[in-house]
């Protein structure tokens, strides 16, 4: 990953540091961009019962639902582990059930939904990239990531 100067405390951080709009990494770090938005007040009663009502009407939860799973999983995406603000992880949910399987980044959520949620196409595109290599037999994953059991 690369890193970024965020403008505000003149600190030059890794990007996962930033909070990301879609694909787009935000202009300040997590804690400079918290503070920014406490000063402003944009974090308000009205936001808040918008976001109580979508909860409820999108997946049957309620805040405390949703600030229990956030606990839960430390403020982590379920997959990839990244650290995210209060309400930027997207409920994930089974779209036959409806039943909540947890919290996701918005990378995760839609890297599972273009898989269709289907699990055997899933684990066969990480077989594909476990097992890609070059014309040498370098292996042509990128990342370096390790797989590790998790809790």
């Amino acid at each position: 990953m690369s890193d970024k100067l965020c403008p505000k405390c003149n600190i030059v951080k890794n990007v996962l540091e930033f909070g990301f709009q879609g694909i787009y990494v935000k202009g300040y770090c997590k804690p400079c961009n918290n503070n920014y938005k406490r000063s402003e007040g944009q974090i308000d009663k009205t936001r808040l019962n918008t976001k109580r009502k979508d909860l409820k009407r999108a997946f049957g939860i309620t805040i405390e639902d949703y600030d229990k799973l956030y606990e839960e999983q430390e403020g982590k995406c379920k997959i990839c582990h990244v650290e995210a603000e209060r309400f930027e992880l997207c409920v994930d949910h089974c779209h036959s059930s409806n039943i909540v399987r947890g919290l996701l980044c918005n990378t995760c959520n839609i890297g599972i939904g273009m898989f269709k949620n289907d699990v055997l196409t899933i684990l066969k595109a990480a077989d594909y990239l476990l097992n890609i290599s070059d014309k040498k037999g370098e292996p042509l994953h990128a990342g370096g990531s390790k797989i590790t059991s998790r809790s």
